[in-house]
């Protein structure tokens, strides 16, 4: 490798740090950004601790038969739902399950989408006749 070659990569490293740096002090500055991190941040916060904070909701499969659809109260902020539970301590409970098949979603398109993308580029030619071939292929077929 030569020197010249060693010297640019040496200054794209601190251009991208700087352009990294420079956007998030962008985002920093605008007060609906700072207000939509926050709600993401309290959100995944309750996710996390909604069933350490209340165990007895995670096992909650029966809920008060007297009790069923009933408005909000101090009792329960949300009202119940037509088995007579607690609807916000469901959706707390509810969110987390959601998150972690959020989670699965983002692990496995990358695991699969990032390796067939990078095929997909270095194989153009290739590539290129064998999707076009499928898009053809299933366009033959009605829905």
């Amino acid at each position: 490798m030569s020197s010249g070659a060693v010297s640019i990569a040496a200054r794209a490293e601190p251009v991208e740090a700087q352009q990294a740096a420079g956007f998030y002090k962008r985002l920093l500055r605008r007060p609906l950004a700072i207000v939509c991190i926050a709600f993401l941040l309290f959100v995944t916060g309750l996710a996390i601790f909604a069933p350490i904070l209340m165990p007895e909701v995670v096992h909650e499969n029966l809920g008060d038969l007297l009790s069923i659809r009933q408005p909000p109260s101090r009792r329960n902020l949300l009202g119940t739902d037509t088995f007579g539970r607690d609807v916000l301590n469901r959706l707390l409970v509810g969110s987390r399950l959601e998150m972690v098949g959020v989670a699965e979603v983002v692990v496995v398109s990358s695991v699969l989408g990032i390796p067939l993308g990078l095929a997909a580029g270095y194989l153009a030619a290739a590539s290129t006749s064998s999707s076009r071939g499928s898009r053809t292929s299933r366009s033959r077929f009605p829905a």
